[in-house]
């Protein structure tokens, strides 16, 4: 992490791996699945800004281009204005998270923390010769 910029990269590689881990395992239980799709979300948008963005839009490009980050990242919010579905643990305790709620909770959260987590950890590389 730290060769693509990243402030502390021991504790944003943990970061990474535990987000992707948790928010896996709640979106497969279907338990608070637009915090979980938010997480993901806002972890692929982080992934487009410091690691893929320059490689261009496609995945079979040279260093992996943004385009499958992407996919994930829409497809998150997506799934956070979907809900849980009938055989969710989200339904299985009331909780109605479908709908302009779930979807504004997935859209904020997912955007908003990928922007507060660049802005407090991604320092890029200046160019060479300039400070």
């Amino acid at each position: 992490f730290a060769s693509i910029g990243m402030r502390k990269p021991k504790l944003q590689a943990m970061l990474a791996a535990f987000t992707e881990m948790i928010a896996g395992v709640l979106l497969l239980v279907g338990l608070f699945v637009p915090t979980a799709a938010a997480a993901l979300t806002a972890t692929m948008i982080v992934a487009i800004a410091v690691a893929h963005r320059s490689n261009g839009f496609f995945i079979f490009n040279e260093g992996q281009g943004w385009e499958y980050c992407a996919i994930l990242a829409v497809t998150g919010i997506a799934v956070s204005g979907l809900g849980g579905g009938r055989i969710s643990l989200d339904n299985a305790f009331g909780f109605d998270y479908a709908g302009t709620w779930g979807f504004g909770t997935g859209l904020i959260l997912g955007i908003g923390g990928a922007i507060l987590h660049l802005v407090a950890f991604y320092r890029p590389h200046s160019p060479k010769g300039r400070r």
